[in-house]
């Protein structure tokens, strides 16, 4: 069945829908940490949960809410991954569908909720290609970011650059960002929930206080036993009592400062040096310069370089200046998101001898690293 065919049942369903009764949306007095969440008239809010808390849903309130009062408008939730924006949101929003009889159709392909006035919600993976392209241009009175916490360094330019513009036709919009306390206390989610950077209204809930949750407790001591946690095991406070704590072991590189800094290079000993180089397709440009020998087991990250917003110039020239400083036997890029070209430009101008990361097996070459 064509895209055009199904859009023509949903016109159909959305008619009949139309004239059907459909249910208001009531909150339940039992859970007011979360009501308080949906009713926000704020046009910025953040919410700060623990698992099972009930943030999807209500989430999936507000979007519902909203679309009832904007007919035919767009709206926007955008997750890590295109996988867990259909495993998170949308088997709520098909549950609160059913419980309120809101008849909306449900394009699972596409990931598009139509409501009967023919408001939409749309729901993206930031792994999409082009993603950003595609929102760039929209207008859209309701917009949620989920799982904050894992979105890295670009999470303000996307919510400046990208997403509050698309606010701008409605004056009761609103954008919300979420997530679960990371494993870094430090980034844009973190300073917005624990600094009140930016001036969102903060709102902050766990398992405990979600009425569906049976025994939420009695669940929390199950998995301390079973774990055998301590009561300031970092991932116990994280995941379930929604506390910012630094988690090590729940980082892909684990950094210990009392094994891992040094200040100085063991002596009298031949260093050989390798550029690792990440060209800042969205992000930052990234030098780190390696040392290695024959004579120790050992790695060392000697230098980091880190800028913004420079040409390809500017970095061959950065490049340059770290090979008359160290004795570079090899230098390696990450050849994604336009890098091949970059090289051979780096090749053919510069005399670069730049080698593509390899780049299967990441995992287990960061495990033995």
């Amino acid at each position: 069945m064509s895209d055009k065919d199904l859009d023509d049942i949903a016109k159909i369903k959305r008619k009949r829908a139309l004239k059907a009764k459909i249910n208001p949306i009531t909150l339940d007095p039992s859970f007011p940490k979360q009501n308080a969440f949906v009713d926000s008239k704020a046009p910025f809010i953040s919410a700060q949960c623990s698992r099972r808390a009930g943030k999807s849903s209500g989430l999936a309130l507000r979007f519902f809410k909203t679309m009832e009062s904007h007919p035919k408008a767009l709206c926007i939730y955008l997750s890590l991954t295109f996988d867990s924006a259909k495993s998170i949101m949308w088997p709520v929003l098909q549950e609160l569908n059913d419980r309120y009889k809101l008849n909306c159709h449900f394009l699972e392909g596409k990931m598009i909720v139509t409501h009967p006035n023919g408001a939409k919600l749309r729901l993206y993976g930031a792994d999409q290609k082009n993603f950003n392209k595609r929102l760039k241009g929209q207008k859209s009175p309701a917009i949620a970011i989920d799982e904050c916490q894992d979105f890295g360094g670009h999470l303000e330019s996307l919510i400046d650059d990208v997403l509050t513009p698309m606010m701008s036709d409605y004056k009761d919009a609103w954008m919300a960002i979420c997530g679960t306390p990371g494993p870094i206390p430090k980034g844009y989610f973190f300073e917005v929930c624990t600094k009140g950077r930016d001036s969102y209204e903060l709102h902050s809930w766990t398992c405990v206080e979600n009425p569906y949750m049976p025994e939420p407790e009695a669940f929390i001591q199950k998995l301390i036993t079973k774990k055998k946690w301590d009561s300031n095991h970092p991932t116990l406070l994280r995941e379930w009592r929604n506390k910012w704590v630094l988690d090590v072991e729940a980082l892909w590189i684990r950094y210990k400062e009392s094994i891992n800094h040094f200040d100085n290079l063991p002596q009298k000993i031949k260093w050989n040096y390798i550029l690792g180089i990440d060209w800042g397709f969205r992000d930052a440009d990234a030098i780190a310069v390696l040392a290695y020998s024959d004579d120790s087991p050992n790695t060392y990250l000697v230098e980091e370089v880190i800028t913004n917003k420079q040409g390809p110039d500017a970095l061959a020239k950065q490049i340059m200046a770290l090979m008359s400083k160290y004795t570079v036997v090899k230098m390696v890029m990450d050849m994604g998101g336009g890098g091949v070209k970059m090289a051979e430009d780096f090749v053919q101008r510069y005399g670069l001898p730049i080698t593509p990361a390899k780049k299967t097996e990441k995992q287990a070459a960061v495990e033995l690293f």
